[in-house]
């Protein structure tokens, strides 16, 4: 019986990452994308597969500052994507390697949760687990879910004073993720957490003491130069160095910080996400943070003041850490929705730990004592909202399977790209309206040239004039449009995608010397003759 006992026990966890690597087979079944990043990475890892091992030029967007200046940002994503591309076809692939990243997250951060002694760990993943927004970014068929491997295995690192681990870490986040920055902003804020600790430990020196104590532990702290020399080696070290440090300018600061969303129409994750959504979106997380927070609160107000134990400082260090990082990635994620994939994990994390500073520090029975007047009504409320949120969830679940399953089929484009391939010269350049069919055109068709992809700034920061000529033929707001294109891109082919289009396809019907050469439910390829 004990036999049992143990195996059970042993194998649940096990049974646990099935039923999650399960549940996310279910969200990625299909023959589609989410998000049309996903056929860019399948078309790189193609041709990594076929000996393009790094990619030195990339002439396919055509007029972005990719073609001037491309850096492979997630190389070490491609690599391995790569393997797998060598014996599946590269679409399957890229989602195979979404549902085990995903599912290795969750493995990762119920590991970190252990190795930090938190309590109630499956309760804590289930939450996680049942917050739509973070489960549909995870599961996106991008580098995203193992950047956040990369970031918490840091996160641990650092925690634990793994140096070299943590130095190997942030070179990797170099070549995997244009965030790689984070982790410099994740040793940063470790240090306030460190100085606020001590300051709070240490109230009678003066705050200038204190100051420069801390500046000298940061000078010779071997956390910070792991980290800093991690991210200086992962930069020069690379296939991409010099031409790398132009590129991480652009995606990091210009596109990730700066945004341009109020200047031009940039990705839907690039927008802010509202905060009363956010709110309904994050319950769960919300709950449990409110939940150690009002008992934080009234432990505070009632117990009797304590000399704490330096596992306890060591906690309240990591409390300050995660709950100042969740604070910096709420900030940046109502300005931006795509940081949500940071600020859920991150926000857990910082309640998990602060429920179990309250356990070590014997919270529990000064909380049990001031509300045994009240507990059938407290535990009532409890279920009633542990109901609402499950029902809510499981709605969650539901609208997350349509996206990631085939929002974009796999074969949208492909009739009119092998039609291209065959009757146009080789590298001649095919105007398209919408920056975001791009991906799916490179991936069905190398043998051409299209205008811009993965995210219209780089259009914009290479050349904002033409951007803006661009806009205006792709409305249909310009007379001859086909004439204007020639003129403006120096292409006679134009790629007309349907419904989206029915303006310029209106006026390219009425324009002369205009012929439709292929045409079929979704596109509509013509060329001019000038």
């Amino acid at each position: 019986m004990k036999l049992l006992h143990i195996t059970i026990k042993k194998l649940s966890p096990v049974l646990f990452y099935i039923i999650i690597a399960g549940y996310f087979t279910y969200l990625q079944w299909g023959t589609g994308f989410a998000d049309p990043d996903s056929f860019y990475h399948a078309g790189v890892s193609a041709l990594m597969g076929q000996g393009q091992l790094v990619l030195k030029q990339f002439p396919w967007f055509t007029f972005t500052t990719f073609s001037q200046n491309f850096t492979d940002h997630q190389f070490f994503y491609h690599l391995l994507l790569a393997i797998p591309s060598l014996f599946i076809p590269p679409l399957i692939a890229t989602k195979a390697l979404a549902v085990i990243l995903a599912t290795l997250f969750f493995i990762m951060f119920c590991w970190f949760l252990k190795q930090t002694g938190i309590r109630y760990r499956f309760f804590y993943l289930i939450i996680l687990l049942t917050t739509g927004p973070f489960i549909f970014r995870i599961n996106l068929a991008k580098a995203g879910s193992l950047a956040l491997i990369l970031l918490f295995m840091g996160i641990h690192s650092l925690w634990q004073k793994k140096y070299t681990r943590l130095f190997t870490i942030t070179f990797l986040y170099v070549w995997t993720h244009a965030g790689w920055m984070s982790m410099g902003m994740v040793y940063f804020v470790w240090f306030v957490a460190n100085f606020i600790t001590m300051r709070l430990n240490d109230s009678e020196h003066a705050f200038l003491r204190m100051s420069t104590k801390c500046i000298r532990i940061l000078m010779s702290d071997r956390a910070l130069w792991a980290i800093v020399l991690g991210m200086f080696f992962g930069v020069v070290f690379n296939p991409y160095f010099p031409n790398n440090i132009m590129f991480y300018w652009q995606q990091a600061i210009q596109i990730g910080l700066v945004n341009y969303q109020s200047v031009i129409n940039v990705g839907a994750e690039w927008y802010p996400f509202p905060i009363s959504k956010l709110a309904i979106e994050l319950m769960g997380i919300l709950i449990v943070c409110a939940s150690a927070l009002g008992a934080f609160t009234l432990h505070c107000l009632f117990a009797k003041p304590k000399k704490l134990s330096h596992h306890i400082n060591m906690l309240t260090t990591r409390v300050l850490h995660m709950t100042m990082l969740s604070g910096l990635w709420f900030a940046l994620t109502i300005k931006s929705a795509r940081y949500v994939e940071y600020l859920a994990p991150s926000a857990i994390l910082a309640g998990a730990l602060l429920i179990e500073l309250l356990m070590q520090m014997g919270a529990w029975e000064t909380i049990k004592k001031y509300t045994r007047e009240h507990y059938h009504m407290y535990c009532a409320c409890a279920c009633a909202l542990g109901i609402f949120y499950l029902g809510l969830s499981w709605s969650e679940a539901s609208t997350l399977k349509k996206p990631l399953s085939g929002t974009l089929p796999w074969n949208r484009l492909k009739e009119s790209s092998a039609y291209l391939a065959a009757n146009t010269p080789k590298n001649r350049l095919i105007f398209h309206t919408n920056w975001s069919d791009a991906p799916l055109l490179f991936f069905h068709n190398t043998h051409n040239r299209y205008m811009a992809g993965l995210d219209p700034t780089f259009f914009y920061l290479a050349n904002p004039n033409l951007y803006r000529r661009y806009t205006d033929i792709s409305r249909g707001g310009i007379h001859r449009p086909a004439e204007a294109i020639y003129r403006a891109f120096n292409t006679q082919y134009m790629l007309i995608t349907l419904p989206q289009d029915w303006n310029l396809n209106y006026q390219l019907k009425k324009e002369p010397r205009v012929q439709a050469l292929f045409h079929d439910d979704e596109s509509i390829v013509y060329r001019y003759s000038p």
